[in-house]
């Protein structure tokens, strides 16, 4: 038989304190001073079974309760709490159960019940129904719970069917070590027992992820595990997309990773391309006048796209919004994050947010909940110990989009000015022939601007004072905003129990001069997103989202330290900013973003190193693959290799084999290895096949013309690719092993590029008798790289080992 929750919510007042302390702490005067104005005070108990109830009496629960609570204490000083202190528990033992009646008495009266009392010293008025509460509770087993919480928050929709939790930014930083059976406030099971603030049952829903926030970054997280075919809500408290400003700088990197996504084409279409950068100064001796030119991303960047693409943070959006909607996904608007709680049961999260409908709290039941709500992120309270560290400058920018008519030359392309008497400008050409200005307000080493002053119309006249002697006349503004430079870091970007996550400006904040923003918070968000999707599936531990932080938090603080070179670099003068840029033009792009060495970033030290050499384009565990040219076995088309398998969240296996002929016995070895029943890669893959059959990815109009299937024909999990300078004439799919012929449209032929084509840029030698194993991640990084030679005479052994290379790699983050 099914227990069944019941949520009682009585309005008490301050002057019921006193008996409510003195049910178990022998306090009264004192309670009202310590816990203040305006509390809400959650008592819970669960009855025993058989407890008798009168049910033509309101509560009329009958009997003295036989255990108190005691008077709220901080969880850490046990000091008591001040009424501004955050959430917290406090719990007591309760007495053993009485025993247990016969069942039939059982299965007629066995209930749980929660008691919920709410007051306030504004009001003196105790209620009849309250006093029979507090004189009706048995027989109560398990523990007492005591939630402090200001009155105005939402109520907890709790239950004594499961251990549960309020997770506090007090908390400490570790597993939870409470025995569950004393912490008993939880949803349950049968979903019942939840309730907004006038005791009205709210519905409750449940997901896999919940993310918190629509902008870039929630949107590229919702967007991939949609596409992975998990099950996401993407709550946002506005109510539409963002129409005009903010964002608008796309970097080569994230330019790569839309098009891998397939969702570039439109952003191509409408956004403007800046391919350079002028640098103009003015002194006190000399008038404003341009001092250099700089092509942006020249071409040791290694670029594919070695440009900046112009286009407000709203069409970012929209092209991302757009693909989940032909996926049937939409957001969920008007729905603000209210606050979360741990069920120590089950191990979810219960995400609290406002019913757009009833503005009343709702609850999402969640395997995880990430943050991507911005600066001010209401999520990040919720993970132990979590903080911005870094410095907040007095710097402050306004920031201006809309049409200009001017004199000014360089309008088209990318301009950094610096002047002698009112500051700095950034010149950026946008979308529909607007111009966005940052202009610079106050200095890092001045006082900070008063951002009351900073209206349009100041901005306005502090541009034309740093551009005379050229003429600006604004037709048109679109969007105005100012800010101060903060450089932040989160010190944490999950929780211990990796259960709660933030990404993007939750984590990080920095100024807007290198356009990093958006580009950094997407990518927080693509390398959270498979991760999310391996752990849910259950295709690997919990543990792989360890890496999140690990990897991420490093990028962030990279990106921090180069901010806050940049700023000091725009205010010294041409020379230092030039300097800036080519010194971390590569990070700026994205393509030079890397990882350290970690589970999934393995450098060998077992095999043969690979060459040495200072050229970027050589892979290495931790970077990205760099652009290359080959053409497809298939149909002879010429295709970036980096860019031609699309992104379905599964580990690329690249085998270059430079001579077929040469390499047969080890490609034969190695794939018998491969798909032997008892081979990790071959479990892993029935399991991952196992599950995507059950839960399978939605499909858009667009993926039939792709047909996905082409690239997993075998496994979810892995794409084999093969990558041969074989004349195309000499070669033959029938002679390949049986992993490899279904996998035909991944075998390439490295016939395009000249100078040793794809193989020799990636790789740098390698001779007809080597075979070299690309492991990619499914964010494009490099997993782990390793060469084998004398194949011609050990082909089969050395085939053995790389089976055993490659179990090795994945066993480490891979459940078989």
């Amino acid at each position: 038989m099914s227990i069944l929750p019941r949520l009682l919510q009585l309005n008490c007042l301050s002057t019921c304190a006193p008996p409510l302390a003195a049910l178990g702490s022998g306090r009264n005067n004192s309670t009202q001073q310590q816990w203040g104005n305006s509390y809400r005070v959650w008592f819970c108990w669960a009855l025993a079974p058989g407890t008798e109830r009168d049910s033509g009496r309101g509560h009329g629960l009958r009997q003295q309760p036989t255990t108190g609570l005691a008077t709220p204490t901080h969880p850490r000083t046990h000091a008591p709490t001040h009424p501004r202190t955050r959430p917290y528990i406090q719990t007591t033992t309760a007495p053993a159960p009485a025993p247990a009646p016969a069942p039939s008495t059982v299965a007629r009266t066995a209930e749980n019940s929660v008691v919920a009392l709410s007051y306030s010293r504004r009001n003196h008025r105790v209620s009849e129904t309250l006093g029979r509460a507090i004189q009706g509770i048995s027989d109560p087993l398990g523990a007492c719970h005591v939630v402090c919480r200001r009155h105005c928050r939402p109520a907890l929709h709790i239950s004594l069917e499961e251990p549960h939790s309020l997770l506090s930014p007090t908390m400490k930083r570790s597993h939870s070590q409470s025995d569950p059976k004393k912490r008993k406030m939880g949803p349950s099971a049968d979903k019942e027992g939840s309730a907004d603030h006038n005791g009205r049952p709210a519905p409750q829903t449940s997901t896999t992820v919940a993310v918190v926030g629509a902008g870039p970054s929630g949107l590229m997280l919702a967007e991939n595990l949609v596409r992975y075919g998990i099950k996401t809500t993407l709550l946002d408290d506005r109510s539409d997309k963002t129409s005009t400003g903010k964002a608008d700088g796309i970097q080569p990197k994230t330019i790569e990773t839309l098009k891998q996504l397939r969702l570039a084409d439109d952003l191509l279409r409408k956004g403007v391309k800046v391919y350079d950068i002028s640098f103009w100064e003015s002194t006190a001796d000399k008038p404003l006048q341009r001092t250099g030119r700089k092509i942006h991303y020249p071409a040791h960047v290694g670029a594919l796209d070695p440009y900046i693409l112009l286009a407000h943070q709203g069409m970012i959006e929209d092209v991302l919004i757009q693909d989940m909607e032909e996926r049937r996904f939409s957001v969920t608007r008007s729905s603000p994050f209210m606050e979360c709680s741990r069920s120590t049961a089950d191990g979810r999260i219960d995400v609290v947010f406002r019913d757009p409908a009833t503005k009343a709290p709702r609850v999402l039941q969640a395997d995880y909940l990430v943050g991507c709500d911005g600066a001010r992120s209401l999520v990040r309270p919720f993970i132990p110990e979590a903080k911005l560290i870094g410095e907040m400058t007095n710097a402050s920018w306004g920031v201006l989009d809309g049409v200009i008519e001017t004199d000014f030359p360089d309008l088209w392309s990318k301009v950094a000015v610096r002047t002698h008497h009112a500051g700095s400008i950034l010149w950026i050409p946008r979308e529909r022939n607007m111009t966005r200005l940052y202009v610079e307000l106050s200095s890092k080493e001045g006082s900070r601007m008063d951002k009351s002053l900073a209206t349009p119309e100041y901005v306005m006249s502090r541009a034309r004072e740093a551009m005379a002697p050229y003429t600006l006349e604004w037709k048109s503004i679109e969007w105005f905003g100012n800010y101060v430079v903060s450089q932040r870091v989160a010190n944490h970007f999950a929780d211990a129990e990796l259960q709660i996550f933030i990404a993007g400006d939750a984590g990080h904040c920095h100024s807007a001069l290198a356009a990093q923003g958006a580009n950094t918070s997407m990518h927080d968000s693509f390398n959270l997103a498979w991760k999310l999707n391996l752990v849910a599936r259950d295709l690997a531990p919990r543990s792989l989202l360890a890496t999140y932080e690990e990897e991420r938090k490093k990028i962030a603080q990279d990106l921090i330290n180069f901010d806050a070179e940049h700023v000091k670099a725009f205010a010294e003068g041409d020379e230092a900013l030039s300097r800036n840029f080519d010194e971390n033009i590569r990070f700026i792009s994205g393509v030079g973003a890397e990882y350290s060495p970690n589970i999934l970033n393995q450098v060998e030290d077992s095999t043969t190193p690979l060459p040495s050499g200072s050229s970027v384009n050589l892979l290495k565990p931790g970077a990205l693959l760099t652009p290359a040219r080959v053409s497809r076995f298939m149909d002879a088309n010429p295709v970036d290799i980096q860019l031609d398998i699309p992104l379905l969240s599964q580990f690329r296996i690249y085998m270059f084999a430079p001579s077929l002929p040469t390499a047969a016995g080890f490609l034969d070895s190695l794939c018998d290895c491969i798909q032997a029943p008892s081979s990790l890669l071959s479990r892993a893959t029935a399991r991952a096949n196992k599950s995507y059959a059950a839960t399978p990815p939605p499909v858009a109009p667009m993926d039939k013309y792709e047909q996905l299937g082409r690239y997993t024909p075998l496994s979810k999990l892995f794409t084999y690719a093969l990558v041969t300078r074989t004349a195309k004439c000499d070669a033959e799919l029938s002679s390949l092993p049986p992993l490899l012929q279904a996998s035909r449209w991944t075998v390439y032929l490295d016939d395009v590029m000249s100078g040793g084509g794809c193989t020799k840029k990636w790789l740098g030698d390698v001779t007809d008798n080597t075979v070299v194993i690309v492991n990619v991640r499914p964010d494009g990084y490099v997993g782990s790289i390793a060469r084998w030679d004398d194949i011609g005479a050990k082909g089969v052994e050395s085939g053995r080992k790389a089976a055993e290379w490659l179990e090795t790699y994945y066993g480490g983050f891979l459940k078989g």
